[in-house]
């Protein structure tokens, strides 16, 4: 993806225009086949839920290109009233209602591991159990996840099972059974790979997160580390793509009351001056803090804090960057510590790449920021930026940027620190 930026309002306003005509001519009038409240360019959380919006603003979040072109605002989810054994009851009718079952009855679209309807009420009942409360649940109770693991290797025993007996007699069944058996049995992999994955693999990994610090792990900084671990699982997925650079970039944003709880934490664990010698550098490095008082769009005050992790190799293997990723979120006592305090509003942003534009270093690795050399936060705020393409007019942007007196740091040469600042 190649951008160009351009801060001349003149050339701005045409776009503008005919995004606002198209707005009201054609998607205002397109509401009753939505069957939703339809927004332009709105803030998502000030909404009513079932809101769909085109263009959407969020506070703390800027996207390019196509992406962030509509939301949708769900509704609250229902309080679900979950029963382990229910899944357990749904895993044994399954079993019974294997090939042998309806070969003898003569019955296959509604008795083959009992039917397409079983089988989506086991799917929908084990995707509850990555919500963040049901998830918590799990993670505090091992009877729980040796429960899940036992359920995981009960299904596998079924698919090997049915697995056998349809490579047997493939060649005497019609093309429409085998299609019938084959996705049954692949819908019931995705549910054990679920467990297996999504619940158990994940638990370990936030688990590694968790392994220094000596509080027991709280709900908040569980479904913290469970958003860290699904980001980093991702980038893991991407290196394949691009792999000479990682970084993470981790914001929370407290009310007062709450960051004068971290504070006192960190006070009292001896903390108080590591946190004020990581924040506020010149660049923005491995383990860098940024640390910025604000008001809300209400008029509320807040604090936003921003830890980040940064790696930069020009040969490494598959699986470095965030395998040093992940240790550096581990031992950081100062993290560890945010994750405990409840936070309004947190968010994860992250990135792998080749550097396309630029050397290959720690100050270069994305997320970069918006601050120019002094080492004080812009009177906009923090901005952490990860771009996926190149700015082919950066060098421009840095000019008139730099032209007002600010620099950017020398040791900075990708292009997104020009672009991104404006």
């Amino acid at each position: 993806m190649k951008l160009s930026l351009n801060t001349e309002k003149t050339k701005r306003w045409p776009l503008l225009r005919r995004m606002r005509h198209f707005y009201r001519n054609r998607i205002l009038r397109a509401r009753w086949p939505f069957g939703a409240n339809v927004y332009f360019a709105k803030y998502v959380d000030r909404l009513p839920d079932g809101s769909i919006v085109f263009f959407p603003c969020r506070q703390t979040i800027l996207c390019c290109g196509i992406a962030g072109i509509v939301a949708f605002k769900n509704k609250p989810k229902e309080r679900y009233n979950f029963k382990f054994a229910s899944l357990e009851e749904i895993a044994r009718q399954i079993e019974a209602a294997g090939y042998q079952s309806c070969q003898q009855t003569g019955k296959w679209n509604d008795c083959y591991l009992s039917g397409s309807e079983k089988i989506d009420a086991l799917w929908r009942q084990v995707q509850v159990l990555k919500t963040d409360d049901r998830f918590f649940s799990v993670f505090s109770d091992e009877r729980v996840q040796n429960q899940i693991e036992r359920l995981a290797n009960h299904l596998a025993a079924i698919i090997q099972t049915e697995t056998d007996l349809l490579a047997k007699k493939m060649g005497r069944l019609s093309s429409e059974r085998v299609d019938l058996i084959s996705l049954r049995i692949e819908k019931l992999k995705d549910i054990a790979w679920s467990l297996e994955n999504d619940i158990l693999s994940n638990i370990e990994k936030i688990r590694d997160f968790l392994a220094h610090n000596p509080e027991a792990p709280s709900h908040a900084s569980v479904s913290v580390f469970k958003k860290i671990n699904a980001v980093l699982n991702s980038i893991d997925r991407l290196e394949v793509r691009g792999r000479d650079s990682a970084g993470i970039s981790i914001m929370f944003i407290f009310d007062p009351a709450e960051f004068q709880k971290f504070e006192a934490a960190l006070t009292q664990a001896g903390m108080r001056d590591q946190f004020k010698d990581r924040c506020e550098p010149d660049l923005l490095i491995n383990g860098g803090i940024n640390c910025n008082p604000s008001t809300a769009p209400d008029g509320k005050k807040q604090v936003a804090v921003a830890v980040t992790y940064k790696i930069a190799l020009e040969i490494g293997s598959l699986g470095d960057n965030v395998q040093y990723l992940r240790r550096q979120i581990a031992n950081d006592p100062v993290l560890q510590i945010l994750a405990t305090i409840p936070a309004s509003f947190d968010t994860v942003a992250a990135h792998t790449r080749w550097a396309s534009v630029g050397a290959i270093t720690e100050a270069n690795c994305h997320p970069v920021d918006n601050q120019a050399t002094g080492g004080k936060t812009p009177k906009c705020g923090i901005i952490h930026t990860c771009l996926n393409g190149d700015i082919d007019n950066f060098q421009e942007l840095k000019a008139q940027f730099e032209g007002n007196g600010q620099r950017i740091h020398s040791e900075i040469t990708t292009d997104t620190a020009g672009g991104q600042r404006f």
